[in-house]
């Protein structure tokens, strides 16, 4: 990660680039055969501030597809429908840990991460200021199996989870 000195010197789009550079390349040191894509959106000024302050904060955004033996996804409900378990986590520390943290706080579940499906890289713009530069963010889909622990008034397991589950980053 670079350092606070370091990225004031750089523009916001340089230095979000350069950390989504360095957490993939953290990634495929721990994980094999990952697909990587990329996205560009546009979000509404306060979200664009956001997605700077994540970055000043070392967050990654992590969900996490947890199956059960009986085929069964663990799914959180949220104002906006059902979704896989997870949020940001903090970059400092192995994103499988983090994610398995999430996993736990959300839901009551214990998982082990056991790999990584997808990583997207999001170029995020302000849409409120076209001049303004994108800030990159790194999104991350694991796979995981229970361990333990039971889905708790939020969370449950679903056999036959909704088509489109939400992605709130």
């Amino acid at each position: 990660m670079r350092t606070e000195t370091e990225a004031r010197s750089m523009s916001v789009e340089d230095w979000s680039g350069e950390w989504v550079k360095e957490l993939l390349d953290r990634l495929r040191a721990d994980f094999e055969g990952f697909d990587v894509n990329q996205l560009s959106l546009s979000v509404p000024a306060p979200g664009y501030r956001r997605t700077i302050r994540r970055h000043e904060d070392d967050l990654v955004g992590a969900r996490v597809r947890v199956a059960n033996d009986d085929g069964h996804l663990l799914v959180v409900e949220r104002d906006h429908g059902w979704g896989m378990p997870g949020g940001d986590v903090d970059a400092t520390e192995p994103i499988a840990r983090g994610a398995r943290r999430r996993v736990r706080q959300e839901t009551g579940v214990d998982c082990r991460v056991d790999g990584l499906v997808r990583a997207t890289i999001a170029g995020v713009h302000n849409e409120d200021d076209p001049d303004a530069p994108p800030v990159y963010r790194l999104l991350t889909v694991l796979t995981a199996t229970p361990e333990g622990g039971a889905p708790d008034t939020r969370a449950e397991w679903h056999p036959d989870p909704p088509d489109q589950l939400s992605f709130p980053f």
